[in-house]
């Protein structure tokens, strides 16, 4: 037993030392080897630009693909025309419509711009006598704004109109033929106030400022996703009077729709591109979307207070030729907006159109 225990003992003393030795060998021979290299460090990701409200400017990709004019003074020429027209119609029966027209507002305007700042003065162009026995005369007051900025724009309006002529006669009239003086509602007026204000995705490559102002020049084709958030309030009335009475508008339930006024807020999504070749190009633009609407209106002497969900388009044109001296164009923008109003459909649109040409200096 003891020789046992002793031979017990020595060997795992000796296990110990070859162990013990083995390991100091070991750490020799790694030691007269040459040394690897280190890995060399992965160079960082790019960073993934941020989309949507959160991307930030990248001026490289933007001077790619948008040329300003910062030093340079311009002015122009500008005819333009707008007006703030609507259309009943009956729900029961499609063919069953009334188109409202203010006579025409035409003005002709100069306008100087430095840098991002601008002043255009108007006047308003003179009427015939024949046209006015035609389409009679709109007492007009008639103002609005736009600004385009890099990620976002916005437009300001205030539209007063009284006098209006129906432009399809003959719903209102059955002896009327084409040539005739438009059968007219002088006291029929239409108020409208608000604005939009709307969010341009891509804004290193998508301008609105190029395309309807050329205060900045686009170089190359490029689109962009829009969302457009929309406010107004709009009046109709007719001293007193249903402006529609049921005998003339057939399908529409023998109603009677006086005094009416909306207030609106709706949000709209949208998608905007211009295409460019050499100086030329052609920018469109389309906003869709619905909006909550609180209506109060007299229908048979009886006034209703009620809620309803509205439909919105915004689209806007534009077309014309970069010129690094000369330049022109032309800017279409149409705000509509189609309301619910028990067995009627309302439909208001505010059409813009401009004509401009300009020298920079």
């Amino acid at each position: 037993m003891l020789r046992s225990k002793r031979h017990t003992t020595l060997s795992r003393l000796g296990r110990a030392v070859l162990l013990a030795g083995v390991l100091l060998l070991h750490a020799v021979v790694l030691a007269q080897r040459p040394k690897l290299p280190r890995l060399p460090k992965l160079p960082k990701m790019p960073k993934m630009p941020y989309i949507g409200f959160l991307q930030q400017p990248d001026s490289a990709v933007r001077r790619q693909y948008i040329q300003e004019f910062e030093q340079w003074k311009t002015g122009r020429l500008v005819l333009s025309t707008r007006n703030l027209q609507f259309e009943l119609r009956s729900r029961t029966r499609r063919d069953a419509f009334i188109q409202f027209r203010p006579s025409s507002s035409t003005t002709l305007g100069v306008a100087g711009y430095y840098r991002r700042l601008g002043l255009e003065l108007g006047f308003k162009l003179p009427t015939s006598e024949e046209r006015q026995q035609r389409f009679g005369n709109s007492r007009i007051v008639d103002w609005s704004t736009t600004l385009y900025g890099d990620q976002f724009g916005a437009d300001a309006f205030f539209q007063r109109y009284r006098g209006y002529y129906v432009r399809n006669g003959y719903a209102v009239d059955s002896l009327w033929r084409r040539g005739n003086p438009y059968p007219r509602y002088s006291d029929l007026a239409a108020f409208h106030l608000g604005g939009n204000i709307y969010h341009v995705f891509n804004h290193n490559r998508f301008s609105y400022r190029a395309a309807f102002t050329q205060m900045e020049r686009q170089m190359k084709s490029a689109g962009s996703f829009l969302l457009m958030t929309s406010v107004a309030i709009m009046n109709f009335s007719n001293e007193g009077q249903a402006f529609i009475p049921s005998r003339r508008l057939p399908g529409y339930n023998n109603n009677n729709l006086g005094y009416a006024r909306f207030y609106n807020l709706a949000l709209a999504p949208g998608y905007g591109h211009t295409f460019v070749h050499d100086r030329l190009y052609v920018s469109m633009s389309l906003f869709m979307g619905f909006g909550l609407q609180h209506q109060r209106y007299r229908m048979n002497d009886r006034i209703e207070n009620v809620g309803q969900v509205f439909r919105k388009y915004n689209m806007r044109l534009a077309t014309g030729y970069f010129g690094e001296v000369l330049y022109g164009g032309a800017g279409l923008l149409l705000d509509n907006t189609s309301s619910r109003v028990q067995d009627l459909v309302l439909s208001v649109s505010s059409p813009s159109l401009r004509l401009f040409a300009g020298v920079r200096f």
